[in-house]
Parts: C-alpha cells; sequence; structure tokens
C-alpha cells in the first residue's frame, strides 16, 4: 500500500512538473524570434506579465544559443517526454533515471526552476520505490 501511495506522489509531483515546464515553453514561443540577453531569461515577456514592470514572469535559464521561439519548442517537447516517463512511473515502470534526466535537460532549455525541481523529487522517489530489496 505505501508503494501506491508513494508512487501516486511521485506522479503528481511529475505531472505538476511537466504542467509547469510546458507552460515556460508556450510564454517562451510567445517571445516568437527574440533572442536572450543571458542565460536567466523570463519565459513571458514583461509587457506580457501582470502586473507589467519589474516582474520575474517566470524565470528560467537556457544554454541554447538561439531564439525563443526555438527554445521554447525544444521546452514544450522535454516537458511532454518527461509527462510520458511519469506516465509511465505511475504504471510501475522503472523509468527513475529517465524521469532525472528528463528534469536536468528541461533546467537547461528553458523549463524554469521549480519545474526540474519537482521532476528531481519525482525521479528520486520513484528510484526508492522501484529499488531492489538487499539480498
Amino acid at each position: 500500500m505505501a508503494r501506491r501511495a508513494l508512487l501516486a506522489v511521485s506522479g503528481v509531483l511529475g505531472i505538476i512538473a511537466s504542467v509547469l515546464g510546458a507552460y515556460h515553453g508556450y510564454g517562451e514561443i510567445l517571445q516568437d524570434n527574440d533572442t536572450p540577453k543571458g542565460i536567466v531569461i523570463n519565459a513571458f515577456s514583461r509587457t506580457a506579465c501582470p502586473p507589467a514592470g519589474n516582474a520575474n514572469c517566470f524565470p528560467a535559464m537556457t544554454i541554447l544559443p538561439t531564439t525563443f521561439l526555438v527554445f521554447g519548442t525544444i521546452t514544450a517537447i522535454v516537458a511532454t517526454l518527461m509527462l510520458i516517463f511519469t506516465i509511465l512511473v505511475i504504471a510501475g515502470k522503472n523509468v527513475g533515471y529517465i524521469l532525472l534526466v528528463s528534469s536536468v535537460v528541461l533546467l537547461l532549455v528553458g523549463g524554469g526552476f521549480l519545474p526540474p525541481i519537482l521532476g528531481t523529487v519525482s525521479a528520486l522517489i520513484s528510484l526508492r520505490v522501484n529499488r531492489k530489496p538487499a539480498a
């Protein structure tokens, strides 16, 4: 019973991480062919973020030297893959390491800071649940 509960917690965290990561990608896609001014970016432009002004609109980071449209699309794809791996975790498959790697990739391509943290926690719970007991 505890195994199912932990898998459910892992699944919920993974789904939230995936949806938030995809939302970051959506905001980046809306910025179209603009190029980032550095590694740390806002997923949504300051003019589209309420309240307008000095608000941090879904901060993220990217190591891709390209336009918002390109890495926003990559972010959305990685978040979708992360959702698929999360569904596999809920189904009891041992894909915790893949979920962990996809969380790191999501961080590096513009998926924000909170989604990769949630994805990492989800992956670690999954790895703990699916660990083989000592003989």
